[in-house]
């Protein structure tokens, strides 16, 4: 079909000699191409920011918004009667009609002349419908102090809201869902980002000629993920659809759960010193620690340092008109990889299985994973040389590197004999080595 889009904004801003602020309303409407399909977005946002004195300001951002998002299969490969919308249409016959005389849809009897196994695609988009709807609030709070002159102190505060919630109903109109009288599934999930950081920023021009720029701070944040499953088969009618799971029958009913939880905590610094704009010098370090990894390593070292030579700037080239900028390079640093999933390095527990206890059907426990307490951070170390470049008033603009990069401590899971009662164990092992060259011209 035709599918029409719509969108709607509205905003106002304004402000006082020390007070600003700015919001905007926002309504986003899109229709699919497939029929009964469609997505949806409402979205407000604040932001406001007051200066108290030539000291202290403080201000806050604020984004909500809702997402509606109305689906029908179309983008599986399944086969037969579970085959999507868009696979079905195009499989089946252009001969066959939609609807028989007395309105039910035309489904062709297996033996006919012309017969496929395939589901009416008009009944899978009628029949099989999801709807997912995503609430997502962002909001931070900031205060910035000046100590002295040069120095400020800002503390801020931030926070990231998800809240989801999936229906997913197979009615009798499709042949899947009335094979089994009616299917209804529901997730819901939360995830949750909170940070806290604290920085100390420091700005100074010595004599004219030095220029002297620090940060040193500390960030701590936390991940949270939550998700409930349900779902049944057999229902007395598809009235409720997903609003009355109850009325299922009971041997279909199915549930699960999940939680995890991730923490960071960073320690940073960092300091710019440049010299007439034409040597620059930039220092870091970091200190990040993860929940993800064993007790004995739950912290990486990540220092990094470049330099600059801006050539162009030097007397000797000044008489060079050709040449409108010329900057020589080089740079090494490392950052670290904590992305293995939660709690890895940890001794956990999962299901495993049913045994029958004192005449009674029990679920099984049994440990998950073999710990690892030294488990440490995936570095990844890079070096990097290189030229930049602008002639005839930066007409021709370019710039040449050569980089060597090695990423070791690699996060891997290893295959273990089954005899130990699991199948892998995660370590860090082995390195890989990149090198080459970049060249960039316009």
């Amino acid at each position: 079909r035709r599918a029409m889009s719509q969108n709607h904004s509205v905003s106002l801003s304004g402000g006082t000699g020390k007070s600003n602020f700015y919001s905007s309303l926002n309504y986003t409407d899109q229709d699919g191409i497939v029929k009964l399909t469609q997505y949806q977005r409402f979205q407000g946002r604040l932001n406001f920011e007051h200066t108290v004195n030539e000291r202290f300001k403080f201000g806050f951002n604020f984004n909500t918004s809702q997402e509606n998002n109305f689906s029908v299969p179309v983008n599986g490969f399944s086969i037969n009667h579970d085959a999507d919308a868009i696979n079905s249409a195009l499989n089946t016959p252009p001969v066959f009609p939609v609807a028989n005389p007395d309105g039910s849809y035309y489904r062709p009897e297996s033996g006919t002349p012309i017969s496929v196994t395939l589901d009416n695609p008009v009944a899978i988009i009628e029949g099989q419908r999801a709807k997912d709807r995503i609430n997502r609030t962002l909001a931070n709070v900031y205060g910035e102090y000046r100590i002295v002159t040069g120095l400020h102190a800002r503390v801020n505060i931030a926070s990231d809201r998800v809240n989801s919630r999936r229906d997913l109903y197979l009615s009798r109109i499709s042949q899947v869902g009335n094979s089994v009288g009616g299917s209804a599934a529901v997730q819901s999930g939360e995830l949750g980002n909170i940070l806290l950081e604290g920085t100390l920023n420091y700005a100074k021009l010595v004599g004219g000629n030095h220029s002297i720029n620090a940060v040193a701070g500390v960030t701590a944040q936390q991940f949270d993920e939550r998700t409930v499953g349900v779902g049944t088969k057999g229902f007395p009618s598809d009235v409720a659809e997903t609003n009355n799971l109850g009325q299922g029958t009971v041997e279909f009913n199915t549930a699960g759960s999940y939680f995890g939880r991730r923490r960071l905590l960073s320690y940073l610094a960092r300091v710019n010193y440049g010299f007439r704009d034409k040597y620059l010098f930039t220092g870091t370090i970091r200190a990040d620690g993860s929940s993800n990894f064993g007790a004995n390593n739950r912290f990486g070292y990540f220092p990094s340092f470049s330099a600059a030579w801006n050539i162009a700037e030097e007397d000797f080239l000044a008489t060079a008109n050709a040449i409108s900028s010329l900057k020589l390079r080089v740079g090494w640093g490392q950052i670290g990889n904590d992305d293995i999933g939660i709690g890895i390095a940890l001794s956990t527990y999962a299901g495993n299985g049913n045994v029958v206890l004192d005449g009674a059907l029990r679920t099984a426990i049994a440990p998950a994973r073999i710990p690892n307490p030294d488990l440490k951070w995936e570095t990844s170390q890079q070096t990097n040389f290189g030229l930049d470049f602008g002639l005839f008033e930066s007409r021709l603009r370019g710039s040449i590197d050569y980089f060597l990069k090695t990423n070791k401590d690699l996060l891997f899971n290893l295959p273990i004999p089954s005899s130990s009662g699991f199948a892998i164990f995660t370590d860090n092992i082995g390195k890989i080595n990149n090198r080459g060259v970049e060249l960039f011209l316009t």
